[in-house]
């Protein structure tokens, strides 16, 4: 029997989905473009912050934090659903592409946030993709960089802050002196 998911309200969560048997389902291009498409289209029947995401060839992972009176399992089946469908229908096959529901973690305070960034970015190099995050379109990284938010949300200045230094705790006792020369 497995575990229910676990709900929070107002959370932000990170999540994993896998591809049916690990294969490489997801390294030609075409197909990270219909999920790509599909994530947009998401972004547009649902109300959600995207927070960050990342494609690799077997997985890709996203920081979502669904809205009031929206349900984050409801939004990933219809990704993950519509995705397969469209998937198999192009490929003319049939069968599974996703091999078992997606796996969510409830992201809590600002350190879990800050890690959960860093994990999804770090997907590439882990994952031996040659291109950088600033190139790859098919993560969030690429859009911060080029100041678009066509459907990637604006993270919130102390989490930007925080997510872009080296050594955020130093950055973070920084930003808090800087705010109280400010006043």
């Amino acid at each position: 029997m497995r575990r229910n998911r676990i709900l929070k309200k107002g959370a932000s969560y990170y999540i994993t989905c896998t591809i049916n048997r690990d294969r490489p389902e997801l390294k030609p291009l075409f197909v990270r473009e219909m999920l790509l498409l599909t994530l947009k289209q998401a972004k547009k029947k649902f109300r959600f912050s995207l927070l960050n995401f990342v494609f690799v060839y077997t997985h890709c992972h996203f920081i979502i934090k669904p809205k009031r009176g929206e349900n984050l399992s409801k939004i990933m089946q219809w990704l993950l659903g519509t995705f397969a469908v469209r998937y198999n229908k192009r490929l003319k096959i049939r069968g599974k592409v996703w091999f078992d529901r997606f796996k969510s973690e409830v992201i809590e305070k600002i350190e879990d946030f800050v890690r959960s960034f860093k994990r999804v970015n770090d997907n590439l190099k882990k994952n031996k993709i040659q291109e950088s995050l600033e190139n790859y379109i098919f993560c969030g990284i690429f859009y911060f960089k080029n100041k678009n938010f066509e459907f990637l949300d604006r993270l919130p200045l102390l989490l930007e802050f925080l997510i872009w230094s080296k050594n955020y705790y130093l950055r973070f006792k920084n930003f808090l002196l800087y705010i109280k020369l400010s006043l």
